[in-house]
């Protein structure tokens, strides 16, 4: 049997459009016209699959975390899902998933900011790499999400801005009840000037807004120059401990929203959304277990010549080819700590300063300051953290 490896990305097809099919058991890819193989696509002859450039919109990986309380500024709820704040708005932020296996992020207010100053902020963002956000670039687009306010009304903002932040796109919504609602937002992506990627960095930003002062507000339905991410009319959504907001189903798609069918967004797999997050951050631990969890399993071992400083030896390969080159940290195994590694022979921790070799594929041989005997055995576990 043959899968769709690839196809025209356009909403018409023709009989002289190709195809590459592949063989599931692994045969040698197949290019053909669609002409020979339109009869057997699961879709009407004329629509197009849609694409959706938002990396884990379903959210359903949660690599390191499924849940935080009193998450920092920069904390991330999921992968790919960045909680930003400033205020003294508090919220444990986390992974939730229903009777149906329909997962979503959950921002619920702990602490509540009832009076925002003009540079107080609360929202949560999604991130388009650079290579993604360059096929993007120039052309209209749909986001589309689902959202729920489980206590208060009114107006809710989204927001597209660019890697240096100085072009941003606000739209406003209002939400209406208390249970999940579906919005949708049609932008152009044809903004200039602005600090522009489209390599390996932060290619567009999706923000959630929840709160914002006044200095990220602007007019919404055109692009400005400047950092913004709601309107005057934004309501805030942190002035309250009951106000938990929660988004799922987040999809941005090329097309405009008249055209916007969500079934036709192609739904990944589990493994292949968690292998493209592997791409900004893996670890040895198992899936699902915070760093600094006191475990053996996963860890990497080895047993040591005599050396002062680099572990030579205490090496990981890592799962995919990252972004860009991680930040490692290493944990004790014994104890859960950061920057520690376990010698078993002595039954010690040791203090890591930095590794000696990292780069976007590996790392390895971590600087400890305390000699160690010839033939100890020392383990680690580490975090690889390439996220924007």
């Amino acid at each position: 049997m043959a899968q769709i490896k690839d196809y025209p990305q356009q909403t018409t097809l023709n009989n002289t459009d190709e195809f590459i099919l592949q063989e599931t058991s692994g045969g040698v890819n197949k290019k053909v016209l669609f002409s020979t193989i339109k009869d057997q696509i699961d879709t009407d002859t004329n629509t197009q699959r849609l694409v959706n450039y938002i990396l884990n919109g379903d959210c359903k990986v949660a690599q390191e975390t499924t849940s935080t309380a009193a998450a920092a500024n920069g904390a991330y709820i999921i992968d790919n899902c960045r909680y930003n704040k400033v205020g003294t708005m508090v919220h444990t932020v986390s992974q939730e998933v229903d009777s149906d296996g329909n997962y979503s992020v959950k921002l619920d207010c702990t602490t509540a900011d009832g009076s925002i100053a003009a540079g107080d902020n609360c929202t949560a963002r999604f991130l388009v790499e650079g290579f993604d956000y360059a096929y993007l670039k120039g052309k209209t687009c749909t986001l589309s999400f689902d959202i729920k306010s489980d206590n208060k009304t009114g107006t809710f903002c989204t927001a597209f801005k660019n890697n240096g932040s100085d072009r941003s796109y606000i739209h406003e919504h209002e939400i209406t009840t208390n249970d999940f609602e579906t919005k949708t937002v049609e932008v152009a992506l044809d903004q200039t000037g602005g600090t522009e990627n489209y390599t390996n960095d932060v290619g567009l930003q999706i923000l959630f807004t929840l709160a914002a002062g006044s200095t990220f507000q602007s007019t919404a339905g055109s692009w400005q120059s400047g950092n913004y991410f709601a309107t005057s009319s934004q309501d805030n959504f942190c002035d309250n401990t009951s106000n938990n907001i929660e988004i799922k189903n987040v999809s941005l798609t090329i097309g405009s929203s008249a055209n916007f069918d969500r079934d036709l967004v192609i739904k990944e797999s589990f493994q292949e959304t968690l292998a493209k997050c592997q791409r900004y951050w893996q670890s040895s631990y198992n899936y699902g277990v915070t760093p600094g969890t006191v475990t053996d399993v996963g860890r990497i071992d080895v047993k040591l010549p005599g050396a002062t400083g680099a572990l030579r030896g205490l090496w990981a390969n890592f799962q995919t080819v990252m972004v860009d080159t991680p930040t490692v940290t290493w944990y004790s195994p014994n104890s859960g700590t950061a920057d520690r590694v376990y010698n078993i022979t002595d039954t010690a921790d040791l203090t890591v300063s930095s590794e000696v070799y990292t780069s976007d594929k590996s790392t390895g041989f971590p600087n400890v300051s305390v000699s160690q005997t010839d033939g100890d055995s020392i383990c680690g576990h580490y975090v690889a953290d390439a996220r924007f």
